[in-house]
């Protein structure tokens, strides 16, 4: 059963990044047959390992894109090699989505990128609002987002798809930890 579900797992992560990949493709295509010699990208989390490697990358590609970063954890912000940081509330405090629209409006970003996946969802969320202000995420479909960030949607979706999974239980009371003990 483990090995099934880490199977599954991985397919279903391997599917999210080909998709995540082709969204990002996408952005790049799109930068180039209009002939934007550079973008401007919003790049969430900035200053964390998984966007300072995404900085990074593009840094070394011979493209000069102008990189705005945005952190809800301040300090990493001197870590990011971006030209421009600006300090945000993490993605599930109240105040993220007024302030993240604040910031595009005034940074005016083409494309916008997070790894976190609290911040993927909540972008992904906020997606027809910030197309509005012209800036474009490129995620997968919000399904698709939800699906791989709640654990036991993923799970209720596999066993409806007829795919072998461990049994899996929501706990939301400490009652509910006997009643699975006792299946």
């Amino acid at each position: 059963w483990r090995l099934a579900a880490v199977l599954v797992n991985l397919r279903t992560w391997l599917v999210l990044v080909v998709e995540f990949e082709e969204c990002a493709c996408a952005f790049f295509q799109l930068v180039a047959q209009k002939g934007y010699s550079m973008a401007r990208i919003y790049i969430a989390g900035a200053g964390g390992a998984p966007a300072n490697n995404f900085i990074r990358s593009l840094r070394e590609s011979k493209r000069r894109d102008y990189l705005i970063g945005a952190s809800c954890v301040p300090a990493d912000l001197f870590l990011a090699g971006v030209d421009e940081r600006h300090a945000i509330p993490a993605a599930r405090d109240g105040r993220y989505r007024d302030r993240l629209l604040a910031l595009v409006k005034k940074t005016k970003p083409d494309f916008i990128h997070a790894q976190h996946d609290f911040e993927v969802q909540a972008i992904s969320n906020l997606r027809d609002e910030l197309s509005a202000l012209g800036v474009r995420s490129f995620l997968p479909r919000k399904e698709t987002v939800d699906a791989c960030v709640d654990k036991f949607l993923s799970y209720k979706r596999w066993k409806s798809a007829g795919i072998r999974v461990p049994e899996t239980f929501m706990l939301d009371k400490p009652e509910d930890l006997s009643i699975a003990f006792s299946k």
